[in-house]
């Protein structure tokens, strides 16, 4: 017997779908077909096989290149002194190599090749200020921005000797 709004869509296809086991199910495949295998790259956005970059490292690089900042600024306005005197001109070689060593630093350590040679400039970094600061110490003067260079500089050789700064340049196969 029909209803007044037409045939039952249940009974007119032979019961309800739960005496059809494969109502709603999608067909077979076709015979031969093989589902394309899954791609097992990395994913957007990741590092690949090391994973994706420690943030101590990404700090460490980002200290690097503020340092080699301020040894640039330095080392100009010490060649522009040099005409006074030599010693200007050998102190803005120093300042110069640094500048240089903590961003060729910097980026291998981004692009995680290696972090040796940004811990070298960081050790050199602090190193200098260091010695700058006990000279200055003992004429008399204190610059407040000598002890924040002796920090950054330590704090870049410390962040890349993390565990996980370490594990990620030896996933690399790097150091």
């Amino acid at each position: 017997m029909s209803s007044p709004g037409g045939p039952d869509p249940h009974t007119a296809q032979g019961g309800a779908p739960e005496d059809r086991p494969d109502w709603g199910a999608p067909p077979p495949p076709a015979e031969g077909y093989a589902p394309a295998p899954a791609w097992s790259g990395p994913a957007a956005g990741a590092a690949g096989p090391a994973g994706p970059r420690p943030p101590q490292v990404l700090m460490a690089a980002v200290f690097g290149f503020v340092v080699a900042f301020f040894a640039l600024i330095g080392a100009l306005g010490l060649f522009a002194l040099s005409t006074i005197s030599a010693q200007f001109a050998l102190f803005g070689i120093v300042y110069l190599a640094i500048a240089v060593t903590d961003i060729w630093g910097g980026v291998q350590a981004l692009t995680g090749r290696s972090s040796t040679v940004l811990k070298i400039g960081g050790a050199a970094t602090a190193g200098l200020v260091a010695l700058g600061l006990l000279v200055s110490l003992t004429q008399g003067q204190f610059n407040g921005w000598s002890l924040v260079l002796i920090a950054v500089g330590v704090g870049i050789v410390v962040l890349l000797s993390q565990p996980a700064s370490r594990q990620w340049f030896a996933a690399r196969g790097t150091r």
